[in-house]
C-alpha cells in the first residue's frame, strides 16, 4: 500500500553519489565526514587515532573540522568540497600528503605545524596573488617537495598562476622554495620541460628567446 507523500530512504551508497558541489548531507550521515563518528566509518576503524589514510573527497565539506584526533595520519585527501579555509590541521603532525584541490581557498594558511609534509595539493581553487600563496609559511615545510597550483597540463590552474607570464609565476616560487622537486607535476622543475618550451620558443617558431636553451 503506497502512502502520498512518503518516500523510502536512499540507500547508504545513493546518499554518497548524491553528494557534490550543491549537496550538503546531515552530520547524522555516517558518511557525511562532518563528525568523528563518521570518520570512524568511513576509514572502517574504530579509533581515528589509529587511522593512516583518509579520503572525505567529494562531502560537500565547507569547513575542515573533527580531524584533531586524527594524529597518525600519514595522507588525506579533502579534494572536491567547498572548503574556503585551511584550519584545523595543527594535531596532524605526521601528515605527508595533503590533497585541497577543487575548493574554494583564496589564501594558504593553516599549515605551519605540519613539518613532514611532502605533498601538497592546491589546484582549482580561488588563489589569485603570490602574497596569498605565502610563500614564506610553505619555506618553512623543510621536507615539502611538491606543490601543485595548477594541474599539469596548465589546467585547473588558480587566479595567481595566470596573472602573469608563467615563467614569472614558476620563477617566483622555485626561488622561495628550491627544495622543490615537482612544481605542478613537472618534475625537476628547473629545466624546461615540454610546458616550458612554449615560454622560450616564440609563436610560429623561429629561435629561442635570449637566454633559453
Amino acid at each position: 500500500m503506497s502512502h502520498a507523500g512518503r518516500h523510502e530512504p536512499l540507500p547508504l551508497s545513493g546518499r554518497r553519489e548524491s553528494v557534490g558541489l550543491g549537496a550538503r548531507p546531515s552530520s547524522s550521515d555516517p558518511a557525511s565526514g562532518r563528525t568523528e563518528d563518521s570518520i570512524k566509518a568511513i576509514a572502517r576503524r574504530f579509533d581515528v587515532g589509529i587511522v593512516f589514510k583518509l579520503s572525505l573527497a567529494s562531502k560537500g565539506l565547507e569547513a575542515i573540522a573533527c580531524l584533531e584526533n586524527c594524529v597518525r595520519l600519514v595522507e588525506l585527501n579533502l579534494s572536491c568540497n567547498a572548503i574556503t579555509k585551511i584550519e584545523n590541521l595543527d594535531s596532524l603532525a605526521a601528515l605527508k600528503r595533503l590533497d585541497l584541490s577543487t575548493n574554494r581557498i583564496s589564501n594558504v594558511e593553516g599549515l605551519s605545524n605540519l613539518k613532514q609534509l611532502e605533498t601538497l595539493r592546491l589546484e582549482g581553487n580561488q588563489i589569485a596573488s603570490l602574497h596569498s600563496v605565502n610563500l614564506p609559511l610553505l619555506a618553512g615545510l623543510p621536507k615539502l617537495r611538491a606543490v601543485y597550483l595548477q594541474a599539469p597540463g596548465r589546467t585547473a590552474s588558480n587566479p595567481v598562476c595566470r596573472a602573469t607570464e608563467p615563467w614569472a609565476y614558476r620563477n617566483a616560487v622555485l626561488s622561495a622554495l628550491p627544495q622543490l622537486s615537482n612544481l605542478d607535476g613537472e618534475r625537476g622543475p628547473r629545466t624546461v620541460g615540454y610546458g616550458g618550451v612554449a615560454d622560450v620558443v616564440p609563436a610560429g617558431g623561429g629561435a629561442p628567446a635570449p637566454g633559453a636553451k
